[in-house]
């Protein structure tokens, strides 16, 4: 599960042992309410901001991309398409994975299928054609920085991989430097912060490397470029 802050809220995700998922809505003084159900939800994921009232959720085991309007309450399909989904249905991995915007385009990362995709975002705020911008790259969550390199945590390869725009990819944190099951990464925002990104980890327990399950961290990187602001 994934937060998403805003300035004076979060959003969040929930679910009982019933299939109904919904997302709440934290307020600054810790008040929580709900903000939407989605019946029709399978599995909730990464969320980013699309404008003032609009977010984008995936939805990982449905294949899907939900449009959240916060002042209405409300919740729609943005986006249903095979290169968001699960090849393979009986894996138990998570197909639409993370969502960051990043030039008018939505990344999106396919973790079973080891993509990630881009769909260009209409003036409308729709959807254009989705496309497969990187093969073989198993990314959970993912940061831009201004410059257009996305910085991806690599879950279960205990890593932290930057791909350049022309798609290239070089990993730049590894296990030894306390990577053991990247799982999401964000850029500071305070001044003087905003070079370093910031990688949580669950410490390996998904797929222990050599070593052993490892304590959950929050790691913080130089990458020598600033990151885009998530809003």
């Amino acid at each position: 599960m994934k937060l998403a802050f805003l300035p004076f809220e979060r959003i969040s995700f929930h679910s009982l042992s019933q299939p109904l998922l919904w997302v709440s809505q934290i307020a600054s003084d810790g008040a929580a309410s709900i903000l939407v159900s989605l019946p029709d939800a399978i599995f909730l994921n990464g969320l980013t901001h699309l404008t003032d009232q609009l977010y984008l959720i995936a939805d990982s085991y449905r294949g899907t991309i939900w449009e959240l309007n916060v002042v209405q309450s409300s919740a729609r399909i943005w986006l249903e398409h095979p290169l968001l989904a699960r090849a393979n249905p009986e894996n138990e991995i998570p197909a639409v994975n993370g969502l960051k915007i990043f030039d008018d385009i939505l990344y999106a990362s396919n973790t079973q299928n080891a993509q990630i995709v881009r769909i260009p975002i209409q003036a409308n705020h729709q959807p254009g054609e989705p496309e497969i911008f990187v093969r073989n790259a198993n990314i959970d969550d993912f940061a831009f920085d201004k410059a257009g390199n996305l910085y991806g945590t690599t879950h279960v390869f205990n890593s932290v991989v930057k791909i350049a725009p022309d798609g290239s990819i070089t990993t730049i944190a590894q296990a030894e430097q306390g990577m053991a099951g990247t799982t999401a990464a964000a850029f500071g925002a305070s001044e003087g912060d905003r070079t370093h990104l910031y990688v949580t980890t669950n410490g390996g327990m998904s797929f222990p490397p050599p070593t052993g399950i490892q304590p959950a961290r929050v790691v913080r990187l130089s990458v020598g470029i600033e990151g885009l602001p998530l809003v």
